[in-house]
């Protein structure tokens, strides 16, 4: 699975960080065992994941990743994220993106999504002549197809190739896309979506050109696990994907779980000042 690895000075500050409190399981050990065994651990292995969760669904692994993406993020008790060799234990996600996942159900995204995607397939005719037919996953297009025929059959689709094409006809599209959006789901679409001509690149949601949601995936390879967990070795793992402030959240989280018997969802640098503090003070929301 492709992946960008991150550089050690790229900064995580106001990400989402949600850990997998139940690690220690896997290894066969107590939580005090475990953190024993990492101890020693100064920096460990991340990458941004651009292709775990797509809102331009291909196949059906695609379109279930939504669900477990959703299920990750609103009830962390276990992970079941495995990518390839590597068993993943933190996610850092942005904000926004979090927050859409955590205030809305799966069912009510899926339906912003899928909304959004038929939008496309109506106002712009390459992906509706090239790109949806050949590339949505089947099901999600027939779904796509039907919203079409209901919300838009009756909508005068303006030549876009013309000169006397005017603003106010991309206005009409707009508000038709959003008159559609509240009768699917009774709510406007998030940000990044806003649009039935194409979508926002927007940091603070964490999408890519790709139409790829972004996040940054920490995990141990099993051969880490084997020296690190199992054998205790001592190996700070300092590589050249590995960066330590990642690692320093996931055991401080990880660490607080215990005192607090809690899903820990979210820990932070609180303001700008902090970050130039050598003791700048972590908290911790719940």
């Amino acid at each position: 699975m492709p992946s960008i690895y991150l550089e050690n000075h790229e900064s995580l500050f106001n990400y989402k960080v949600i850990v997998d409190a139940f690690i220690h399981k896997r290894a066969k050990l107590s939580r005090k065992e475990f953190i024993e065994k990492v101890k020693f651990v100064k920096n460990i292995r991340t990458k941004r994941n651009e292709y775990f969760i797509s809102f331009y669904p291909s196949s059906l692994t695609e379109y279930t990743n939504l669900t477990k993406f959703h299920a990750i993020i609103n009830d962390a008790k276990k992970f079941e994220v495995e990518d390839g060799s590597h068993i993943v234990f933190a996610i850092a996600i942005q904000p926004k993106l979090y927050e859409w996942f955590k205030t809305n159900s799966i069912n009510k995204i899926q339906k912003q999504i899928v909304s959004w995607l038929a939008a496309q397939y109506f106002f712009d005719l390459m992906k509706k002549n090239y790109l949806m037919d050949e590339q949505i996953y089947p099901l999600v297009l027939d779904e796509i197809k039907g919203i079409v025929k209901k919300y838009y059959s009756d909508f005068a689709l303006p030549d876009f190739d013309i000169e006397s094409t005017h603003e106010e006809d991309f206005e009409a599209c707009e508000k038709k896309y959003l008159e559609v959006c509240k009768e699917i789901y009774n709510d406007t679409p998030p940000e990044f979506l806003s649009s039935p001509f194409g979508y926002e690149r927007i940091k603070e949601w964490g999408v890519n050109s790709r139409y790829n949601f972004e996040f940054i995936q920490s995990y141990f390879r099993d051969d880490d696990w084997e020296k690190i967990i199992k054998k205790g070795s001592e190996d700070d793992m300092g590589r050249v994907e590995s960066r330590s402030d990642m690692w320093d959240k996931w055991k401080f989280t990880y660490s607080m779980y215990e005192e607090t018997g809690k899903n820990v969802y979210d820990i932070y640098i609180s303001n700008d000042e902090d970050l130039n503090s050598q003791s700048s003070a972590k908290k911790i929301k719940f």
